[in-house]
């Protein structure tokens, strides 16, 4: 399981297979930013990060990143779907979706 904890308390925790995909994703966009991928792995490494815990100019651009991810990903197309089992891609969809939500409020990070 991945746990990313806000600095309000609040969490997203999913399965290990929903952070795999999303960091796919990121990893496609994020190609040249060596900060983005490297928390991403530490991330996956560690199941997860606390935002309140981490250096605040760091938190922020990993946020930013993650959301710009997040936004993209629920954009797609049912061409670009990640997963050919329709309710595995609304399962994934929707944690994203939940995710982009979580980063889209004030102080997310």
């Amino acid at each position: 399981m991945i746990l990313i904890t806000f600095p309000d308390g609040t969490d997203w925790f999913k399965a290990n297979w929903v952070f795999r995909e999303f960091s796919v994703e990121i990893a496609a966009m994020f190609t040249n930013d060596e900060g983005v991928l490297s928390d991403i792995e530490r991330i996956y490494c560690n199941g997860g990060i606390n935002f309140a815990g981490e250096d605040p100019v760091r938190s922020a651009h990993l946020a930013g990143a993650l959301r710009r991810a997040a936004a993209q990903t629920v954009l797609k197309d049912s061409s670009e779907w990640r997963f050919s089992d329709p309710e595995r891609h609304r399962a994934y969809i929707e944690s994203v979706k939940e995710l982009r939500d979580l980063l889209a409020r004030p102080g997310a990070a």
